[in-house]
């Protein structure tokens, strides 16, 4: 509702508010990374205004960050922008600070690229990881499964991670089952300790 690439500046203005109290929220709770969408492309935002809007945008709110000792880690969404792993990097470094990375879905590049290949280029500057699964025979927003129940190459994602060195957290973003919920959970975490076996 609030992207950092709005052409309103009202939108905009909301949008920073509402980062900079994630920023505080984090600081507050002890944590050290939020996640920021940084913008997205519609067909009244072209690209090249997705990119200069958010990432002057953004760049207003590094100071902060910083001074909370909170870095923004952008993550790469279903928002028609960032669609590279080289462009996603040089939007990264454009901040020339420490205190922006990314948060990397390894299941929303599988359209259109390769995990793996993403993380190596990434490297340091990967801050986050979002794990959760693909199926390519759905190839919409169905797609999205459960650990181990789509097409994601874990194999070669968990080499990538340890050849960077990252060591962060993994965090599971699936949705819950209709009838027991709270099975999702135990299923997520039987998962996620056979994949920590693969690296």
């Amino acid at each position: 509702r609030y992207p950092l690439s709005s052409p309103i500046p009202a939108v905009r203005d909301q949008a920073v508010r509402i980062v900079r109290k994630m920023l505080e929220a984090a600081a507050l709770l002890g944590g050290d990374t939020v996640l920021v969408v940084p913008g997205m492309v519609t067909e009244d935002v072209p690209y090249q205004e997705a990119w200069q809007r958010s990432q002057e945008t953004l760049s207003s709110l590094v100071p902060y960050a910083a001074g909370l000792g909170v870095t923004i880690a952008v993550e790469n969404v279903w928002n028609r922008f960032l669609l590279s792993p080289l462009e996603f990097c040089a939007y990264v470094d454009s901040f020339q600070s420490p205190f922006v990375g990314a948060y990397f879905d390894v299941a929303n590049v599988l359209r259109y690229g390769y995990p793996d290949q993403w993380i190596e280029l990434l490297g340091p500057r990967l801050k986050r990881v979002h794990f959760k699964d693909y199926r390519l025979d759905v190839d919409d927003i169905r797609g999205f499964a459960h650990l181990l129940q789509g097409d994601v190459p874990w194999p070669r994602v968990m080499r990538s991670l340890a050849a960077i060195g990252y060591d962060g957290w993994a965090v599971v973003e699936v949705t819950p089952y209709r009838v027991h919920p709270e099975q999702a959970l135990f299923d997520a975490a039987r998962a996620l300790d056979y994949l920590l076996t693969l690296s």
